[in-house]
């Protein structure tokens, strides 16, 4: 049951999921109880017990996997920069940004298949870039600034957040870690490619704090779903020792 849980909150990326596995789990265990006549201090340390355990591991497995905490980290404790869109490609080290100026052209979408590498299961994700144009941009340019989706998929969440972001006026942008411009670089057509390569790719939001407290708010909603899992799971707890109490005395008859 704990392995369950903590693959449910592994393959789904959400710790709320597979902490619920475990709570589900522990719930059948009382109904057998009931239905059944187990005793609950007879299934290896109380059923219910692995049941909070299970929610417990399951939230630590999806805790880790799931919040961005590193991107957190990242933003948090950069400097922040009012700049131009022509001057993003000047910004070496800076990862937050105002943004005087400066459109995105979300009909044209350009994606890049891509597969990452590791151990998780689903590992591909459909990229996609759009360009940034300067106000002094011309047709035929190339474009040095691209706005990114990580998984532009039909019927995924993503996707929708993206278009929705893209569709306002020039606010803010966020420079992606450096380890994914490889994800984004193929997605760039050549014939926008700069001769000497040197492009930049950002989230385009509606302003730096925004973003950043979208954030923390995936934090706060982990540290939600682990109290409703510690409170549910402890009632499965107490209700399975109360169970456990009155079956023991029928028993002994």
């Amino acid at each position: 049951m704990i392995c369950l849980s903590c693959l449910v909150a592994y393959l789904t990326g959400s710790e709320v999921a597979g902490g619920f596995t475990g709570i589900i789990l522990g719930t059948a265990l009382v109904i057998k109880a009931l239905l059944v006549g187990t005793d609950l201090g007879d299934l290896g340390g109380d059923g219910v017990f692995l049941g909070l355990f299970a929610a417990l591991a399951a939230a630590a497995a999806g805790f880790m996997g799931s919040l961005p905490l590193m991107e957190i980290r990242r933003l948090g404790s950069g400097e922040q920069r009012e700049v131009s869109v022509s001057e993003l490609t000047e910004q070496l080290g800076v990862a937050r940004f105002r943004l005087r100026d400066g459109r995105v052209e979300a009909q044209a979408v350009y994606k890049h298949y891509h597969s990452h590498p590791g151990n998780e299961v689903s590992s591909t994700y459909d990229h996609a870039v759009i360009p940034v144009l300067p106000p002094e941009w011309r047709p035929g340019e190339p474009v040095r600034v691209w706005a990114v989706c990580h998984h532009f998929a039909n019927g995924y969440p993503e996707k929708d957040a993206c278009l929705e972001a893209w569709r306002e006026p020039a606010g803010g942008a966020i420079a992606i870690e450096p380890e994914l411009e490889p994800c984004y670089r193929p997605a760039v057509p050549a014939e926008y490619m700069p001769r000497d390569g040197h492009v930049v790719f950002v989230h385009w939001v509606k302003s730096p704090e925004a973003y950043l407290q979208a954030r923390w708010e995936e934090v706060l909603s982990f540290l939600r779903g682990t109290a409703i899992t510690w409170g549910v799971s402890a009632g499965l707890w107490i209700l399975g020792r109360t169970l456990a109490r009155l079956r023991r005395p029928a028993a002994t008859r």
